[in-house]
């Protein structure tokens, strides 16, 4: 599990994968349909719910795209939590 995410094996040009944290459903296909780019929540298939995600593989500068965006969404999620007060104890 990388940044919260399990991945699955597949044998196609899909990438299915489920949100492992504590993130609200649906979070992450909101984030990314704000960036315009469609990713499939798979909360319609029997068993599974709005954590549930599927992407296809696509051209370098899609993947790329879809990862830059990714990677704005981990860094959302964690300024979000750095934000909230907190004590440090400096030794």
């Amino acid at each position: 599990m990388e940044a919260g995410f399990s991945l699955f094996d597949s044998r196609a040009n899909f990438l299915f994968f489920k949100d492992s944290e504590k993130r609200e459903e649906r979070a992450l296909y909101q984030y990314f349909l704000e960036q315009k780019i469609l990713i499939r929540c798979c909360d319609d298939f029997r068993g599974l719910n709005g954590r549930f995600y599927r992407i296809c593989v696509k051209r370098q500068e899609d993947n790329e795209r879809f990862l830059g965006a990714l990677q704005g969404y981990l860094n959302k999620k964690t300024n979000l939590l750095l934000q909230k007060p907190f004590k440090a104890d400096i030794l």
